[in-house]
């Protein structure tokens, strides 16, 4: 349900697609975005990131790491769970992480309904990020 109204369906479509009430909806709703509000608080404490702004309903925290000194981001998506990005220029072709990064941006980009480039099965992680924190940041 959480991810059908992140998407933008209005509640009593929900309700009516699941075959339940609105108001069962409304409840799960906010249970899912009180739960997502702690996890990404609770991620942002332990990695030390001063919060700058919440959405629990968009699954984003906003941020910045003194220890880093850099923007970051928290997310939370069904498919990803929650994730740290850390702003940074990277050495992507030398990381031995590389395909896992590029799937997991991939599959935040798609969860988010925002359309990666024609070549991005090619591209490395770090333009795909940027491409997607552009959009998030534009939300």
């Amino acid at each position: 349900m959480w991810e059908l109204r992140k998407n933008g369906m209005a509640e009593s479509l929900i309700a009516r697609e699941l075959e339940v009430t609105r108001q069962t909806v409304h409840k799960a709703v906010n249970v899912a975005n009180d739960g997502i509000f702690r996890a990404l608080m609770e991620t942002a404490e332990i990695s030390r990131i001063k919060v700058k702004t919440v959405d629990p309903a968009k699954g984003i925290l906003l941020g910045y790491s003194p220890e880093f000194d850099s923007s970051v981001i928290v997310t939370f998506s069904v498919r990803n769970g929650v994730q740290v990005w850390y702003k940074h220029e990277s050495d992507c072709e030398k990381c031995d992480q590389l395909e896992k990064c590029r799937r997991t941006i991939l599959t935040e980009m798609e969860d988010r309904g925002i359309q990666p480039s024609e070549d991005a099965g090619s591209n490395l992680p770090s333009e795909l990020a940027k491409r997607l924190f552009e959009k998030i940041l534009e939300e």
